[in-house]
């Protein structure tokens, strides 16, 4: 294993278990390792994990063997960066997903009427969608609206019924 590989997986390790917020001692329960040392010693460069640790380690990290790796997959035709929103996406449970899917649809949309950006039809009212959202992430669902422009009082009143919508469930 060459040395820059084997210097990317002991600092990705660090990274990765940091961002769970979880000690060395919590990793290596989750992975099988025989104690915090061992992790220990991964992080710093003196042992590399074996195969079968390293797959434990992406599996529980939700990441990919190239971001463990920190090396480019030309293969797959994904950026680091779509990749590394690939794996916030995964993280999500399925209502965040689904509220991401309809907030990705709006965007679609939003630019196939707007294929030039939203300040040159600033006056338009032909398109049903227009860069003005607001969306409620309630805990039965997902809503979003979608307000013209010129109707900003309409986004001002649609947001405040919203924070009374998801506010309004602890009131007796």
């Amino acid at each position: 294993m060459s040395e820059n590989i084997k210097e990317n997986i002991s600092k990705n390790i660090a990274k990765f278990r940091k961002k769970r917020g979880i000690s060395q001692k919590e990793l290596a329960e989750v992975v099988g390792a025989k104690n915090f040392t061992t992790v220990s010693s991964w992080e710093r460069g003196i042992s590399t994990p074996d195969a079968d640790t390293i797959l434990k380690l992406c599996k529980y990290f939700e990441i990919s063997l190239y971001d463990l790796y920190d090396v480019e997959n030309s293969d797959s035709g994904m950026t680091r960066e779509q990749r590394d929103l690939f794996n916030l996406y995964n993280q999500l449970d399925e209502e965040g997903k689904e509220f991401i899917k309809k907030l990705i649809r709006l965007e679609l949309e939003r630019v196939k009427n707007f294929p030039d950006g939203p300040s040159k039809h600033s006056n338009s009212v032909k398109s049903p969608v227009t860069p003005y959202k607001v969306a409620s992430y309630k805990g039965k669902g997902v809503e979003i609206l979608e307000i013209p422009k010129s109707n900003r009082e309409m986004a001002e009143e649609a947001y405040k019924k919203i924070r009374f919508k998801s506010h309004s469930s602890y009131l007796p």
